[in-house]
């Protein structure tokens, strides 16, 4: 589809990869995305995989590591940078990670940071790096028991940021 092409060129930064997170990611792939980075830090569960674009066969495996199976067989082209581990204490403790500098390149690189974790505390640290980097920013939030979820895109100098709407 020629209006998708212009996805091609462009970077999607997902952390979180469990019921929001994982759909967007294989949703944006589909589209036709052409680079993402991956964060999470836990594995694909029978409890867990029907909530998320995953499945069962996949129990036991990194949900970055089965993402990226799954964006791959569906976009072969795009480049898939994972990041196993907790977005917070990335944010945070950074400097244990080998491979900080890339992951940051790779982030501030990105043309979209989605925010799909349970933690509001991460989403805001998360809001940070894209207010600085000036890069859009969705936040997603499903409501415990999933009665309900809230989405919210920040677009630099368009809208507020997200600690202006709690």
């Amino acid at each position: 589809n020629p209006s998708l092409a212009a996805l091609e060129s462009k970077r999607v930064t997902v952390v979180g990869l469990g019921a929001l997170g994982s759909p967007i990611a294989l949703g944006l792939a589909r589209a036709g995305v052409g680079a993402f980075v991956l964060s999470d830090h836990d594995i694909v569960e029978t409890g867990n995989a029907q909530r998320g674009a995953f499945d069962v066969l996949a129990a036991g495996t990194l949900k970055t590591v089965e993402m990226r199976r799954r964006i791959l067989s569906v976009n072969p082209y795009a480049q898939v940078s994972v990041v196993n581990g907790p977005w917070g204490a990335i944010y945070t403790a950074g400097q244990q990670l080998e491979d900080l500098d890339e992951v940051w390149s790779n982030v501030s690189r990105s043309d979209l940071i989605v925010a799909a974790v349970a933690s509001y505390e991460t989403s805001l640290d998360l809001q940070m790096v894209a207010i600085e980097q000036q890069i859009p920013f969705l936040y997603t939030d499903v409501i415990q028991g999933a009665w309900g979820g809230r989405a919210f895109l920040y677009r630099p100098g368009l809208t507020g940021c997200l600690g202006c709407l709690y």
